[in-house]
């Protein structure tokens, strides 16, 4: 074969196999080592290329399955704010937020509600720590189950006046008691009870004329006071300090009740009219904590008379008390009074009369007489009576003493001794039975100092109501009353809890100042 031949037939061989063998080996013919390098690269390139790419689209699926997976659980979920149903809600609008409530006195919660089950509301106190320490239920005053309405109770607490709380209020689902509407406000249970701070002169009395020629004998009593301290003075008229000293209460505890007494050394030749002034200096600043005062004439007794202003035989309503050392019958009351030299009264079952003569302590009785009824009961109340009417013939002297009358024969022996009292009925205009355990309390008081408490005096208790009106009878001491004060009546009637139910919205003044030992009181309903 000749050049040009082989020329052509290798050129027809390329043309042939071209094709083929761009993408591989044919027929054991093997690549230009060039040409395949070349081609390594490309396919590198070409890899490396769509590697970036390929990662991106991994990483994209990734994040979309993660974010799939917490959108399954709710992390992306929107919290949604929760409304109460307009229809079925409770408010409280007494007690307010804050409030100090008046325990342990009954506690009045208000409110009103909407869409109860039965118009049911259920009130409870609680605790600090959320402990119920009352309850209460009610019921709106809804025209229909489930309409609008108003609530009311009253709700006793029994705790410590000055704890915090909660007043919560509620209804209930009936088909599983959850609480389906709910109101609640805070509040104290109470102020912390503060002790008062007072002082009060019993010894010297008001206007009482004091001997000065040795020192004067001042005692009292106080509570409340900063270390028990006591400042007491001796002042003239113009304010001059003419003595002090120091006192400090007999309390058995740091601001507790005690008694107090200091000697003051007043130095002067005039009479002077002043006063004795005690009172108790703060140790913040040293203004007045509690301060009494009594007025009083600095002099010697024999050079001044000191006016007398005890009670008389004449000023009381005066009730037996023993007949020849032996207490009266129960049941029985024998009582006296003296006026315009007639003794008249109640023997126990007689109304009896008799005329007297009396000196300062000497006194004679006439012939007694009397009604002429028959007592059955109380058993032996005829034989006292007798008794009694006969002792007054035996009577040669009388004195005050034991907080009370005492007459003696003529030997001195002690026949007769009474004691003063303030008697009469309690009665209320309200046709209403009490309750069972109802309780009357009567006090005479000392109401003269119109800036001070007033002071107890006599006190009695009644708990058994067979009649109304109610009678009552209070002792006193008779050497406590002085004839230029002035005393009244406070009288309450509470239930067995403690609540009061009746009080006297009327003054009754009585014993001195020409009103009388014996009242008939009306009351009025809290």
């Amino acid at each position: 074969m000749d050049e040009k031949d082989r020329e052509e037939g290798m050129l027809g061989e390329e043309e042939t196999a071209g094709p083929a063998a761009e993408g591989a080996y044919q027929d054991g013919e093997t690549m230009d080592p060039v040409e395949d390098d070349l081609q390594d690269v490309d396919a590198s390139e070409e890899k490396q290329d769509r590697s970036p790419w390929l990662l991106a689209g991994l990483g994209g699926l990734m994040v979309i399955l993660i974010f799939a997976i917490l959108a399954a659980l709710g992390v992306f979920e929107k919290e949604q704010p929760v409304v109460e149903d307009p229809d079925m809600w409770i408010s409280i609008t007494e007690p307010v937020q804050g409030a100090v409530l008046g325990v342990p006195d009954a506690v009045v919660v208000k409110g009103q509600g909407r869409g109860l089950f039965e118009n049911n509301v259920v009130v409870q106190a609680m605790d600090s720590e959320g402990n119920v320490l009352s309850e209460q239920a009610t019921v709106l005053d809804a025209a229909e189950p489930g309409g609008m309405g108003n609530w009311s109770v009253e709700i006793v607490i029994p705790v410590k006046p000055g704890s915090e709380g909660l007043i919560f209020a509620f209804s209930n689902s009936p088909e599983d008691g959850s609480i389906t509407a709910s109101a609640s406000v805070e509040v104290t249970y109470g102020a912390e009870a503060e002790t008062e701070s007072k002082i009060e002169i019993t010894e010297p009395k008001e206007s009482q004329v004091l001997d000065i020629s040795a020192p004067v004998t001042v005692r009292g009593t106080g509570q409340g006071l900063f270390e028990g301290n006591v400042v007491v003075e001796a002042v003239d008229g113009a304010g001059n300090v003419l003595a002090q000293e120091a006192a400090v209460l007999s309390s058995d505890e740091p601001g507790g009740a005690g008694e107090w007494s200091v000697d003051l050394d007043v130095q002067s030749d005039a009479v002077i009219n002043g006063t004795i002034r005690a009172f108790s200096p703060s140790p913040e600043d040293g203004s007045i904590m509690a301060e009494s005062t009594v007025a009083v004439t600095f002099g010697e007794e024999e050079d001044i008379p000191q006016p007398d202003t005890s009670l008389k035989l004449e000023d009381a309503l005066w009730a037996l008390a023993t007949l020849h050392g032996n207490n009266v019958i129960s049941g029985t009351e024998i009582r006296a009074e003296f006026k315009d030299g007639q003794i008249a009264g109640s023997a126990g079952c007689n109304e009896y009369f008799a005329s007297y003569e009396r000196t300062e302590e000497s006194i004679s009785f006439g012939d007694a007489g009397s009604t002429r009824m028959m007592c059955n009961e109380p058993e032996g109340v005829m034989d006292q009576e007798g008794q009694y009417l006969a002792s007054l013939a035996t009577v040669e002297s009388f004195r005050y003493a034991q907080g009370g009358l005492e007459m003696m024969d003529a030997s001195s022996t002690v026949v007769l001794f009474y004691r003063p009292i303030v008697a009469g009925t309690v009665a209320y205009q309200q046709m209403i039975e009490l309750p069972p355990d109802a309780v009357l309390t009567v006090q005479v008081r000392d109401v003269s100092k119109a800036d001070a408490p007033a002071t107890v005096i006599g006190e009695t208790i009644v708990t058994e109501f067979d009649e109304i009106p109610i009678p009552f009878a209070v002792s006193y001491d008779p050497e406590v009353i002085d004839t230029r004060y002035t005393y009244a009546l406070h009288v309450q009637i509470k239930d067995g809890a403690g609540n009061l139910l009746f009080t006297n919205t009327t003054s009754y003044s009585v014993i001195t100042q020409g009103n009388p030992s014996e009242v008939e009181v009306m009351v009025e309903p809290v």
